[in-house]
């Protein structure tokens, strides 16, 4: 995934250095369920699904 890709918003977000290894150890579970807990305004909903739509482009 290119980090280029995110506005300078998302960037600021503390998820975003996380949203790789988020993605990867979703890709790598068999039934591709992740549980994912964080603070408010880390960017879980913000961040996270353009992040999908970059490792997964055709779901």
């Amino acid at each position: 995934m290119e980090k280029k890709k995110y506005t300078e918003h998302i960037k600021k977000l503390p998820i975003f250095s996380h949203l790789d290894e988020i993605c990867d150890r979703l890709k790598k579970s068999k039934n591709r369920i992740l549980v994912l807990t964080a603070e408010t305004a880390a960017g879980k909903s913000t961040a996270l699904p353009l992040a999908l739509l970059n490792h997964f482009p055709k779901k």
